[in-house]
């Protein structure tokens, strides 16, 4: 799985997230595996960042999933 990024509070991608996997206990929700450092306040997750990104998130209809963010991560 691609496409997830953490950003800091002013939109700068931090190199954090080290394993994106769909949960295997809810194929609705993705686990993001992020380290070694705690997360600075104010960062958030987008999916898809920048012109050209590499995102391969489908639904079961096989359809790619929109880009979205920032959301706040709380």
């Amino acid at each position: 799985l691609n496409g997830f990024v953490i950003c800091d509070a002013e939109g700068k991608p931090l190199p954090v997230v080290f394993h994106q996997q769909i949960d295997p206990m809810d194929g609705n929700a993705v686990l993001l595996h992020v380290g070694p450092a705690a997360l600075p306040p104010g960062a958030t997750v987008r999916y898809g960042l920048g012109r050209d990104p590499y995102v391969n998130l489908n639904d079961e209809l096989d359809m790619g999933t929109p880009v979205f963010g920032p959301l706040v991560i709380e």
